[in-house]
């Protein structure tokens, strides 16, 4: 599984904010020289979740996943830009966001489930360890959120549902 090398990037900026080496995250990846800003590069799934592994155990943030995914969203307004260009619906835009995760962070799956009165975006992944698992799918839920409420309307304003994590630190951290 291929993940875009730009997410290492997004790492590294987030770990320099947190005081964390670069140089020693880059002891993670197999081949440490890599070009991370070049969207062409891509790494291991392997190479991410160990750069993503030892910034959470050096940073000893327990909601690391949700300070990580809040941070990120002022990275993604040219995503959101691109997104609010090509959908006129939030059918559209999640299609979008299904097939970039598909694309660039196979990590992470997007399904749709709708019905008459709820539209559900439920986030799935194989990662095998579940502390590991529950931090990237913590970081993604609030980049997914945090982008799908700046698209919508305000009557649209997106419900918070996360089932293994601490609704306390989302709510604090997403402003719901």
């Amino acid at each position: 599984m291929k993940i875009q090398a730009t997410y290492i990037a997004n790492l590294f900026e987030y770990a320099s904010y947190k005081s964390i080496s670069e140089e020693v995250l880059r002891n993670c990846l197999i081949e440490k020289g890599i070009d991370v800003c070049n969207q062409n590069n891509t790494v291991t799934e392997t190479d991410y979740l160990n750069v993503f592994d030892a910034i959470h155990k050096t940073s000893a943030d327990e909601n690391f996943g949700i300070h990580y995914g809040c941070y990120l969203n002022i990275k993604a307004l040219g995503f959101i830009v691109q997104i609010s260009l090509n959908a006129s619906s939030i059918k559209q835009a999640v299609f979008i966001l299904q097939n970039y995760l598909q694309d660039t962070f196979p990590l992470v799956s997007l399904e749709v489930e709708e019905n008459k009165r709820k539209y559900i975006l439920s986030l799935t992944s194989k990662i095998k360890n579940v502390k590991l698992r529950n931090q990237v799918l913590d970081f993604v839920f609030c980049f997914i959120y945090r982008e799908l409420k700046l698209m919508l309307s305000n009557e649209l304003i997106p419900e918070l549902e996360v089932s293994n994590s601490n609704n306390v630190e989302f709510e604090k951290s997403l402003n719901v």
